[in-house]
């Protein structure tokens, strides 16, 4: 059972929306700002795909011929000297997972890699705040946690407590010292505080920073952003003659909306969340599965609107993550951002909610919002009665209410209240997952999967992301590895890459589906999940529990 579950909008690909792409110097992010896009060079009409599958493909389409690493910061350079193989390596989803898959092939070496998502920029207003930990350790790695630092709030203590008292007299079910919970445990230690700066790699960062801070540093021909790029399809299509071997080794394609495919790829890996097209390429339709759990999030202003941020949460409790239980509601307030003027305060309402159709709760389904299922605006809000997508402003309301009204009829304190009502930016989430997959690639090599694609889970153990910067760096390392470009190596790299990264991601995506029942559990589960949380409190268990899904898996 986690000390901090931490309630995020499953991590999935594409969060970018906004304008169409422009052929223009590249942008200057103004660090005050979340609604500055990034944008990708547009390549010349066509330049990019093919009607048919061709045979072998040639050096990455530039619309000024530039190299690869255009970012001018050495911290991004090979990591070894030997380089890598030369594999062309296609991306799909520009979303965290995306993007770090994109720095983590680029500070390993490799050159020819094309990030696609179907979004014309990387212009994310959408989502809340992760907490990053194991992530936070990947970012170390790829020589940006200087950024992380600028746009996270450190995480020092998760206080949890019941609404009320429980049946021991108590509201306090327990707290945690997260900044000595690291420094005590040696492998905890050694993983999450950095060597660079010697601060723990524990915060919480708002999902649109930490997108800008990604898209500014991969390099800036790789991405091919925009309408044109949404890809509908993967298909195993051709084969190419390795130059060393005189071998024919296979590639594959991505199909697009307009149904043109693109050159072929050695390797597609697909970080493009929980409605992968990469994946239904590999294991044909699939539907993922409701926890039978519905949030909604609410946010504070970008730091701009300082009145209503410094009005929802004293500072003293910036660095504090606060749980609140209730019979059949759990409740959830952190903070993200950097220095004072930039935080975000967040709110997070969980209750169970069995069936999309009949709720017993008529006020929860009215006032239904926009739906996340995977991270991305569906702009599928619905009434009880009524189908019609509702425009922007009228689903905020109504998450809105929904939040506020959750609240008081479970009764939360009047501080989880008083964030929500000074949040100005409220959307609602269906909780999805999938069960584990049988394997991550496909037997040829030229299918890979990362992040949501291959192990979505619920966001109670607050690892989604986390996760997917770990599968990144480790897939990069261990395509890094290979001896040659051969399919032999390739698929062998899969493999250990599967090997390191599924069976932690299986642990936790299977103890999140079990610790979203006990937190939004009532009656005798809440008794239940009350008692048992004070004890593993007291014993330090909760502590351990936490440690260990935070501590990375890279090797």
């Amino acid at each position: 059972m986690p000390p901090a579950s931490y309630l995020v909008p499953p991590s999935g690909a594409a969060a970018a929306r906004g304008l169409a792409a422009r052929d223009a110097p590249r942008a200057r992010l103004d660090a005050r700002s979340s609604t500055r896009p990034i944008r990708a060079f547009r390549p010349r009409r066509g330049a990019h795909r093919v009607r048919s599958s061709p045979g072998r493909p040639g050096p990455t389409v530039s619309a000024t011929g530039s190299s690869a690493d255009d970012s001018g910061d050495d911290s991004f350079g090979a990591a070894s000297k030997q380089a890598p193989p030369p594999l062309r390596i296609a991306v799909v989803g520009a979303g965290p997972c995306g993007l770090t898959t994109a720095l983590a092939l680029h500070h390993h070496g490799f050159e020819d890699v094309t990030v696609y998502d179907k979004f014309p920029e990387i212009k994310p207003a959408l989502g809340a705040a992760f907490n990053l930990n194991g992530g936070a350790s990947v970012l170390d790695k790829l020589g940006v946690l200087a950024t992380f630092r600028e746009h996270n709030n450190p995480m020092r203590v998760v206080r949890t407590r019941r609404v009320g008292n429980d049946l021991l007299g108590q509201t306090e079910l327990m707290n945690i010292d997260i900044d000595s919970l690291i420094r005590e445990d040696a492998n905890a230690r050694d993983s999450l505080i950095s060597n660079t700066d010697g601060d723990a790699m524990c915060g919480t960062v708002m999902r649109c920073d930490l997108l800008r801070a990604l898209g500014e540093r991969v390099p800036r021909d790789w991405l091919r952003l925009g309408p044109q790029y949404e890809v509908v399809g993967a298909h195993k299509s051709a084969t190419r003659i390795d130059e060393r071997t005189k071998k024919r080794v296979p590639v594959s394609t991505l199909q697009f909306a307009d149904g043109t495919y693109s050159a072929p790829y050695d390797l597609i890996v697909g970080c493009d969340g929980i409605k992968s097209k990469v994946r239904s390429a590999m294991f044909g339709p699939y539907e993922s599965k409701s926890s039978g759990i519905r949030i909604v999030f609410g946010c504070t202003g970008d730091g701009e609107v300082t009145e209503a941020c410094e009005g929802a949460r004293p500072e003293v409790e910036h660095g504090e993550i606060h749980q609140w239980f209730g019979d059949g509601c759990y409740a959830l307030v952190y903070t993200a951002g950097g220095s004072l003027d930039k935080k975000q305060h967040n709110v997070a309402v969980c209750i169970a909610d069995d069936d999309p159709d009949v709720d017993e709760n008529a006020e929860w389904r009215l006032s239904e919002g926009v739906r996340f299922d995977d991270g991305v605006n569906d702009a599928k809000a619905v009434t009880r009665d009524e189908k019609e997508p509702l425009d922007g402003v009228e689903k905020n309301a109504r998450a809105r209410s929904a939040a506020l009204a959750a609240l008081r009829a479970y009764e939360m304190p009047k501080s989880v209240v008083t964030v929500a009502e000074n949040c100005d930016r409220f959307f609602d989430v269906g909780v999805r997952y999938h069960d584990p997959l049988s394997n991550w690639s496909d037997d040829l090599g030229v299918f890979c999967l990362a992040g949501d694609a291959c192990h979505a889970m619920p966001p109670f153990l607050g690892q989604g992301a986390n996760q997917a910067l770990q599968d990144a760096w480790v897939l990069a390392e261990q395509l890094a590895r290979a001896r040659d470009d051969s399919a032999e190596e390739k698929t062998a790299a899969l493999r250990r890459y599967e090997a390191i990264r599924k069976p932690p991601t299986t642990a936790i995506m299977l103890s999140s589906r079990v610790i979203g029942f006990v937190e939004t559990g009532s009656g005798l589960v809440a008794v239940a999940r009350d008692a048992a949380f004070g004890v593993l409190g007291k014993l330090g268990i909760a502590g351990k529990i936490f440690l260990k899904n935070a501590v990375p898996t890279l090797e």
